[in-house]
């Protein structure tokens, strides 16, 4: 044999055996680790979107939940007065709620009051089910607190519904609160800002012979632009179709010009670019396989670091590492939302309870001074009563702005307890210095100047407040945090009852099994 032909043949097998290994390697190593993490990316984005309409549909929740446990609400179904739609529903177009439909009912599905939004304006409609054939009296009826999607008027929208009761809920549901909101181009542009995909809803049209997965349990286990899912009603039935749009460059490609010229190449500088090749594009793979395995059995997302000096693994790096960034800002969002009190803005009952533990432990180690100040508007029943549960809110927000001006040290913690109910975490340094603050609480909510016809104390809002002061904290308050707690309630307790519009002050010490009024 001629070294030429030797040469050529070397040559030929070397194309084969070299290119097939570096073609059959990007398919079937490089390309599937690729594939998989743009899968779990996807499904990151699916769930964020998920999460943008549970967003949606609990603060529609929670607000028609606190319109059916009124007892306002409550009354007008026994009793039909028209003042109650004359005092919170006429003139109110729910602009500020973003509602395009109210509807109340009894427990027999006759519609007692009912308006539908159609070309921006509220006009009254005689049954609840000229809102949508979708909605499922029976069901509403049969169970509290519903959601679902309905098609309105050939869009698609949200419903909600909670059973009606009195605001303490000691009496039987007497009737049902329904409230719809339409699906705006709005909710569909903050779906696509957070999480990266379009998305829009449909009438059915499913021409494949497989049917599209439901909403609730949807799964994608390849790489496709566009993903569709159904919508059905309470009745089992599809009413609507969505299809979820990627952007076209986010699927990966198992081969393209720039890997196919970089085996070329390898083929005419073997030993070379057999070590280049290996740095830029097998060990950047193994390590983003690694890394996202190491993620998928963690837990932890984080930034992929490695560079590649390749484009599409830099491009992947890219888009990776920025939804990474965006999936860190929606959880810590979540857990803001969480600790936050939806009403005022402030701490909730929840962050309270986390952050006096902290507190007290710290306190228990140091030895330093710890206060509890709880506070509870006056008469606020009477005022809610009175004035109407907006206004309530109203206020509510007003006297927790006035509150955090006077929480202003960065340990101290300020949180809604409960109602109107407050509750301070204070390092005030003496008793005179815990009784400077409570004086300035009562003198900040008296200085807003609200007006209070049936207070039994003074015109305006007013606040009382109960405090415990721990001087010297130590080893044996350990197990006595509930107990400093309940002295707190006990002096606020005190406050209410000699009269109100004051505050009372108790010191709790290692050695006493209860709290001393002062």
């Amino acid at each position: 044999m001629h070294l030429k032909t030797l040469f050529w043949l070397a040559a030929l097998i070397y194309t084969f055996v070299i290119g097939g290994s570096l073609l059959l390697y990007r398919l079937y190593i490089v390309f599937p680790a690729i594939e998989a993490a743009t899968i779990d990316a996807r499904m990151q984005n699916i769930r964020v979107m998920s999460a943008s309409y549970m967003n949606e549909r609990d603060s529609l929740m929670d607000l028609n939940r606190d319109w059916a446990r009124w007892t306002d609400t409550y009354e007008f179904v026994d009793k039909k007065t028209p003042s109650f739609i004359r005092e919170n529903i006429e003139g109110n177009t729910f602009e500020e709620f973003d509602i395009d439909a109210f509807a109340i009912i009894d427990l027999k599905g006759k519609t007692l009051f009912a308006i539908n939004k159609k070309n921006n304006i509220f006009t009254n409609i005689n049954q609840v089910q000229q809102i949508s054939e979708d909605l499922d009296i029976k069901h509403i009826i049969d169970n509290d607190a519903q959601y679902g999607i309905i098609r309105v008027q050939e869009k698609y929208g949200i419903y909600v519904s909670h059973h009606i009761q009195d605001s303490q809920q000691i009496h039987a549901p007497n009737g049902v609160l329904i409230y719809m909101r339409v699906f705006k181009p709005e909710f569909f542009n903050r779906i696509k800002l957070i999480s990266n995909v379009s998305v829009n809803i449909e009438s059915p049209n499913n021409t494949s012979e497989t049917p599209y997965q439901h909403f609730d349990d949807f799964n994608i286990s390849d790489i496709r632009d566009s993903y569709y899912f159904n919508f059905t009603n309470t009745r089992g039935v599809v009413i609507g179709q969505s299809k979820m749009q990627f952007p076209a460059d986010s699927s990966p490609k198992a081969f393209d010009s720039h890997t196919l010229v970089s085996i070329l190449v390898l083929l005419t500088l073997p030993l070379f670019l057999s070590g280049l090749t290996n740095l830029l594009i097998l060990k950047p793979g193994i390590e983003i396989s690694n890394k996202i395995h190491l993620m998928k059995s963690s837990g932890n997302i984080f930034h992929l670091t490695q560079q590649s000096y390749i484009k599409e693994v830099d491009a992947f790096l890219k888009t990776f590492n920025t939804l990474v960034d965006k999936i860190n800002i929606y959880q810590q969002k979540l857990v803001n939302d969480s600790n936050t009190d939806g009403l005022t803005g402030i701490y909730n009952r929840k962050y309270f309870d986390s952050e006096y533990d902290k507190s007290w432990r710290v306190s228990t180690r140091s030895g330093g001074p710890l206060s509890i100040i709880m506070m509870d508007i006056d008469f606020f029943k009477k005022y809610n009563d009175h004035y109407g549960h907006l206004q309530g809110d109203i206020a509510l927000k007003e006297v927790a702005a006035s509150l955090s001006h006077v929480s202003r040290r960065a340990e101290d913690t300020l949180a809604r307890y409960g109602g109107e109910e407050f509750v301070m975490i204070s390092h005030a340094k003496n008793k005179q210095q815990l009784e400077e603050i409570l004086d300035i609480i009562l003198k900040s909510i008296t200085n807003l100047n609200i007006e209070h016809a049936e207070s039994s104390v003074s015109n305006i809002l007013t606040i009382s407040c109960g405090a415990c002061f721990i001087e010297d904290n130590g080893a044996a308050m350990k197990d006595l945090k509930l107990q400093a707690l309940n002295a707190a309630d006990e002096a606020l307790y005190l406050a209410k009852k000699n009269g109100r519009n004051q505050f009372s002050l108790r010191t709790f010490a290692p050695s006493e099994t209860s709290a001393k009024s002062s």
